[in-house]
């Protein structure tokens, strides 16, 4: 019981799926995915929104 390993049981699941369904998990996880960096990216410079405009009016100050 001890040599269990729950990595190679889940990919034996997973190759025991039609192909289709392969693809269609793998999209999913692409999907996740870059959903995942694309809310990052979006709560990031809505974070930097403020700082941002502050450096544009110094420099229109300066000039």
């Amino acid at each position: 019981m001890g040599d269990y390993n729950f990595s190679a049981d889940l990919l034996n699941k997973f190759l025991q799926l039609t192909p289709w369904v392969q693809v269609f998990i793998g999209l999913e996880v692409c999907v996740i995915i870059l959903g995942f960096f694309y809310f990052f990216n979006q709560a990031i410079n809505a974070v930097m929104k403020p700082f941002c405009f502050q450096r544009d009016n110094r420099s229109k100050e300066e000039k």
